[in-house]
Parts: structure tokens; C-alpha cells; sequence
């Protein structure tokens, strides 16, 4: 037997469907289409069908197999995948860097320092950045402080 199409893919459809500004013939039309004419109605849909309805209209499919975040970040650190470092995160080693009076440039000399390239790739190399600005600055404070 196979999967029905779900309530977040009937949802996704429907708020597909209002963005592109289709009226109801169209999107019977369109589910047509997806189904090569087996029905024309959104409840008729399995669950391939509805992702596929979904890709037609312009939007990401809706995985079958929901894992919450957490679970996925542990199953790809066992694996070993590496994950690249985000724009925020270096976003925020920049900050760190300005904060201290450090340029672009000696942001690099650090990075090529510490990681023998720049910029950096993976998030544990931005980390180490990261958490070597803040040792800096912890550092200043106290010696402002005593």
C-alpha cells in the first residue's frame, strides 16, 4: 500500500499555490499533470505524488523520514562528516577580531598561524578561532581588571 500524502504537504501545497496566485481549476489542473491523470484532487494524493506537486509548484519536497536535529548532528559526528563553517560563525570570529583592534589581515596571519591555512573551512576550525579571541579578551579583562 503506499503512503498518503501528509498534512505539512497538503499545507505546503495549498500556501504554494496562494504565493503563485493559482485559482482552483489551475491547481486540479496542475495535480493532473503530476499524477498523469489519475485524479485532479489534493486528497487523492500519495505521498510521492505530493512531493512531486510540490517540486512542480516550486518548492522543497517534504522528507518521509523526519529525524529531529539533535539525532541527525549525532549520527553525522559518528560518521566522521565534517561540517563547513557558517557565514554567522564567522560572522562572529570576525566580530571577536574587530573587537580587539584586529584586522582582516591579521585575522589571516592568526588563522595561518593556527590552522596553516585561512580562511577557515570546518566549524572546529572556526571554533578554535573563536574561542582564541575570546581567551584573548577574557585575559584583557582581567588584566584591566587587577
Amino acid at each position: 500500500m503506499t503512503q498518503q500524502k501528509t498534512f505539512a504537504q497538503q499545507k505546503r501545497i495549498f500556501g504554494l499555490c496562494k504565493r503563485l496566485g493559482l485559482d482552483d481549476d489551475t491547481r486540479r489542473g496542475a495535480v493532473a499533470v503530476v499524477t498523469t491523470g489519475r485524479t485532479d484532487s489534493v486528497s487523492q494524493l500519495t505521498f510521492e505524488e505530493a512531493n512531486a506537486l510540490i517540486v512542480h509548484l516550486g518548492g522543497d519536497p517534504i522528507d518521509s523520514r523526519h529525524v529531529p536535529r539533535r539525532t541527525r548532528s549525532y549520527h553525522r559526528q559518528q560518521a566522521g562528516i565534517k561540517q563547513i563553517a557558517q557565514p554567522a560563525h564567522l560572522r562572529l570570529m570576525r566580530d571577536l577580531a574587530a573587537g580587539r583592534g584586529i584586522t582582516e589581515e591579521g585575522l589571516k596571519r592568526m588563522g595561518e598561524r593556527m590552522l596553516k591555512h585561512w580562511p577557515p573551512h570546518t566549524t572546529a576550525e572556526t571554533n578554535k578561532m573563536v574561542e582564541a579571541l575570546k581567551s584573548m579578551n577574557r585575559r584583557d579583562a582581567e588584566r584591566r581588571a587587577a
